[in-house]
């Protein structure tokens, strides 16, 4: 079994934050992922398998995002791009809702 847990190293927060420490964004994150894997040590959780982070695979998810609004699986929205939670049955199945109990555009943090 291989475990992997991937890093999500740009976002709005992150860039923004790079921006108001006028450093990259790739310092920031780096940062942060060394901060994270400490306190993962700390706490006695081992390392993933593999560990790739956003940034390594812009092309790759780039191409899935399109061929997801191709299919009518995502659709844009003033430069966003939106999963289309209705055209797959089993959304929601690992949290044990149902889209009834769902709210559209509320955040899950």
């Amino acid at each position: 079994m291989t475990f992997v847990r991937n890093f999500t190293d740009v976002d709005d927060r992150i860039i923004k934050r790079a921006q108001q420490e006028g450093v990259s964004a790739a310092e920031i994150s780096e940062r942060y992922i060394a901060e994270f894997r400490t306190d993962m040590v700390s706490i006695g959780v081992l390392p993933g398998d593999v560990e790739p982070k956003a940034t390594e695979h812009i092309p790759q998810m780039i191409a899935l995002i399109e061929r997801l609004i191709r299919k009518g699986m995502a659709y844009e929205v003033d430069g966003d791009v939106n999963f289309e939670v209705r055209r797959f049955a089993p959304y929601g199945r690992l949290s044990g809702k149902n889209l009834e109990e769902l709210q559209a555009g509320a955040a899950w943090m």
